[in-house]
C-alpha cells in the first residue's frame, strides 16, 4: 500500500483558508477536467471535497479518478481533454506514478496534460531527482496541501494547459488559412469565390456552412445597394438578391453596419466580417454562431480576413482585364 499511519493521518490536511476565486461566467457545459490517480479512496473524497464549487480561470472542476496506473490509463485513453493528472506515486507498487509518468508522455503521446506528482513518502521519490528525471509539472506533499495550496497548484497547471491549448489551437488555424488561401486563389471570379469564402470560414470557426451569407457593396454604385452574391444553407435563395430582403432584421442591421464601419463586428448569435477594398468596393460575410470565439481566435479570423481581402483584390483585378 502507499502511505505509513502517520502519513494517512496528516496527507490531507485542508485547513479553512479561502483562496479568492473568479467569478466570471460561463457556460455551464465548460469544464476542466482533473484526474485524480491514487489508491486511496479517502484522498479522492478529501480532494473533491475541498474543491467542490471551485472555479479556476471561469471554469467549474470536474474530477475523474484512477485507483491503479491501469485505470489511469484507460481513463486517458476515452478522454483527450484532461488539463491535469494528479499523480500518486506509491500505488500498486512502490514507484507506480514515477513509472506511468514516461507511459503518458512516451506511449500515449499525451504532452499537453499537466502533471502534478503528490506523496506521501518524500524519502521514496525525492524531489530533485524527480523533478530532473520526469517529464512533470509540480511536486507536492501530500501532508502541506491545504486547500489554498491545492488551489493555487491546479490554477497554475490549468492556465499552463490552457495556454499550451492556445498555442496549438494557433497553429492548427494557421495551417487552416494558409490551405485555405491557396485554395481560394484556383477559383474564378469573385462570385465564386464568394462562395467558397464561406466554406473555409465554417471550417475555421468549426461550425456547418450554414446561416452564412456574403454581400457586397460595389464601388461604383452610387446609392450604395448591397448584393447578397454567396450563400448557404436557408439564405441560398436570396443569392443575387438586395440585401433588403433579408427578413431577419438583426442580421440585415449587422452586415450594414460592418459596411459602413469597414470592420468586423461581433454581436449576439453571429459575426459579420469586413472583407473590404476600395478598389472592388466592401464586401462582408456574415456567419450565425460565430459570436464565442475566444479572443486568439478573432485575432487570426482577422488575419483571414486580410488575407481574404488580398485575394479578392486580386481576383476583381483579373476581372476588370478579361472585361478589357
Amino acid at each position: 500500500m502507499a502511505d505509513d499511519s502517520n502519513n494517512k493521518a496528516s496527507k490531507m490536511q485542508f485547513l479553512n483558508e479561502k483562496p479568492k476565486l473568479r467569478t466570471t461566467d460561463v457556460s455551464a457545459q465548460k469544464t476542466w477536467r482533473i484526474l485524480i490517480t491514487d489508491d486511496e479512496t479517502d484522498v479522492h473524497t478529501a480532494t473533491t471535497f475541498a474543491l467542490r464549487n471551485t472555479k479556476i480561470l471561469g471554469r467549474k472542476l470536474e474530477f475523474l479518478s484512477a485507483t491503479s496506473s491501469r485505470e489511469a490509463i484507460e481513463v486517458l485513453k476515452a478522454n483527450n481533454d484532461i488539463a491535469v493528472i494528479i499523480l500518486d506515486v506509491v500505488m500498486e507498487t512502490p514507484n507506480a506514478g514515477l513509472d506511468l509518468v514516461p507511459v503518458i508522455r512516451d506511449q500515449l503521446g499525451i504532452h499537453d496534460s499537466r502533471i502534478i506528482l503528490r506523496t506521501g513518502q518524500p524519502n521514496q521519490a525525492p524531489e530533485i531527482e524527480v523533478i530532473r528525471d520526469y517529464d512533470i509539472n509540480d511536486y507536492k506533499l501530500k501532508s502541506e496541501l491545504t486547500q489554498a495550496k491545492l488551489y493555487a497548484a491546479l490554477t497554475t497547471a490549468v492556465r499552463s494547459y490552457q495556454q499550451i491549448k492556445t498555442i496549438e489551437s494557433g497553429k492548427k488555424s494557421l495551417e487552416m488559412i494558409v490551405r485555405s488561401i491557396s485554395e481560394l486563389l484556383t477559383r474564378e471570379g469573385l462570385d465564386e469565390f464568394a462562395q467558397a469564402v464561406i466554406v473555409h470560414l465554417s471550417g475555421l470557426l468549426g461550425v456547418e456552412p450554414d446561416g452564412l451569407i456574403c454581400v457586397r457593396r460595389r464601388v461604383d454604385e452610387s446609392d450604395g445597394e448591397s448584393e447578397i452574391i454567396a450563400a448557404a444553407g436557408p439564405y441560398c435563395s436570396l443569392i443575387r438578391q438586395p440585401l433588403q430582403v433579408l427578413s431577419e432584421s438583426n442580421v440585415r442591421d449587422l452586415i450594414s453596419r460592418c459596411l459602413d464601419q469597414k470592420h468586423t463586428i461581433y454581436e449576439g448569435d453571429g459575426a459579420a466580417f469586413y472583407l473590404g477594398s476600395s478598389c472592388r468596393g466592401d464586401m462582408s460575410c456574415y456567419v450565425a454562431n460565430a459570436s464565442a470565439t475566444e479572443e486568439s481566435d478573432q485575432r487570426l479570423l482577422e488575419l483571414f480576413c486580410i488575407n481574404i481581402s488580398a485575394c479578392a483584390d486580386n481576383l476583381a483585378t483579373i476581372e476588370q482585364l478579361r472585361g478589357n
